[in-house]
């Protein structure tokens, strides 16, 4: 396995375990890294890493695609 691969997946568990996203499931059939994004009681989380993105110039594209996570620190 890629680097890639486990630095992936292991971001990916990170995400499910923290109950940011859900479970991956099968989509049209295909089974891969599909999911949904979870709600957080009383925390916008999405909006805010949007807007926090919008406000250092950071492309969201970094967080979500690339799961560069530490350039929310």
């Amino acid at each position: 396995m890629s680097s890639n691969k486990e630095q992936f997946e292991s971001s990916f568990g990170i995400l499910v375990k923290d109950g940011l996203i859900s479970e991956p499931y099968t989509y049209d059939g295909v089974y891969g890294y599909v999911s949904d994004l979870e709600p957080i009681e009383e925390w916008h989380v999405w909006p805010d890493i949007k807007d926090y993105c919008q406000r250092a110039n950071i492309p969201l594209s970094e967080i979500i695609n690339n799961m560069r996570f530490n350039l929310l620190d």
